[in-house]
């Protein structure tokens, strides 16, 4: 395979596993008659779907050292050039903690762990690589405002993070000890 088929291929994958992390999404938010007939195997063939798609379009990449060749990815599935910021590094104190943080925000978010990195994708948002410190005071301290659903705050809170009475602010204390403000997204 040539490098344009390459691209192009990785390209397709990592839309694929955008759109199904979107599915996901919109299959975890359905109305409860609506959802009962979607069985969480489906629900699960989707989460599959949309992991494997991201690990054969990116990840590997990354594992390899080969984020610049990632990125062009992704730009490809964006039709050449990608809006916005389309990855953050972070460097955290625990990858558990994170992991925990950024899966009650976007629980349907696309996690992969692979050798010390952790990678979550959401179905909105730029993509997420955390590393783990190897000294507490080399932790990302960048304070953020993300667009969320009505429920993250309280996914939060029940994670055991600190949100405020509001529900607009929450710290990633023991991870990257980074303050977020938390938009709701409209329906």
């Amino acid at each position: 395979m040539d490098a344009d088929d390459d691209l192009e291929t990785r390209a397709s994958l990592y839309r694929v596993a955008q759109q199904a992390a979107a599915l996901h999404r919109l299959l975890a938010a359905l109305p409860p008659g609506a959802a009962r007939r979607v069985t969480g195997g489906e629900k699960d063939t989707i989460s599959q779907l949309a992991s494997r798609a991201l690990w054969s379009s990116t990840a590997d990449l990354h594992q390899q050292g080969r984020s610049e060749y990632a990125a062009e990815v992704v730009a490809r599935a964006h039709g050449g050039a990608a809006e916005g910021i389309t990855e953050l590094r972070l460097v955290t104190n625990s990858l558990d903690i994170s992991e925990r943080f950024w899966r009650a925000i976007y629980p349907d978010a696309a996690v992969q762990r692979v050798v010390g990195e952790l990678w979550i994708t959401s179905p909105v948002g730029p993509a997420l690589l955390l590393v783990e410190a190897v000294a507490a005071h080399l932790i990302t301290t960048v304070d953020m405002e993300i667009v969320v659903d009505a429920g993250a705050a309280e996914r939060l809170s029940e994670a055991g993070f600190d949100v405020s009475h509001d529900g607009r602010y929450v710290v990633d204390a023991n991870g990257t000890d980074s303050t977020v403000r938390m938009e709701v997204r409209p329906r």
